[in-house]
């Protein structure tokens, strides 16, 4: 019996050198990715039929409420795919719909959707305290949802540290960007 729970971490060392594959099947390094900006991370199942989903379009929703920042410019997103059969062709086509959503437009700028193998997604999961498992009696993916699998990295004060937000996302993405000059 295994149970999957969500684990609040905070300053838990992410190895930035963790090779992922972008949408575009471009191989690269977490820390490739890290632009200086706050980050919006989610733990999604790309073809998940319920939660993942939900998440996903929530959390454009939810960038869509906010009127004065933008995603790409102000803070990037960054999405892991835990499922490791799931390619890149898979989070394009998601990119693709999250674009269509994404009302300010240029969300490709600053988002990425990423695949990779089991080991290095275990890495990135394990170190941001998403937990995630194959349930075969169902054939589906269980896993917690830690406030819907999102969480916003900081990377200013220390290269490493996540929190994970219990509030809605259109609240908590305005906290954590450093103050306009």
């Amino acid at each position: 019996d295994w149970s999957v729970t969500g684990v609040q971490t905070c300053a838990l060392p992410i190895s930035l050198d963790v090779e992922i594959v972008d949408a575009s099947g471009q191989r690269r390094t977490f820390g490739s990715l890290l632009r200086g900006k706050p980050v919006v991370l989610a733990f999604v199942y790309y073809e998940c039929r319920m939660l993942c989903n939900m998440t996903l379009y929530g959390l454009v929703r939810a960038l869509n409420a906010i009127p004065n920042l933008s995603a790409g410019n102000d803070f990037d997103i960054i999405t892991v795919g835990f499922d490791p059969a799931e390619t890149p062709a898979v989070a394009a086509r998601k990119m693709q719909e999250l674009e269509t959503r994404y009302r300010r437009g240029g969300i490709a700028k600053g988002t990425h959707l990423l695949t990779g193998t089991a080991a290095n997604v275990k890495r990135l999961a394990d170190a941001a305290g998403f937990q995630y498992a194959w349930d075969e009696q169902t054939k589906q993916w269980a896993h917690c949802l830690v406030c819907s699998s999102q969480a916003y990295w900081k990377p200013a004060a220390s290269a490493r540290r996540f929190t994970l937000a219990a509030v809605p996302v259109s609240r908590w993405v305005p906290l954590a960007m450093p103050p306009r000059r």
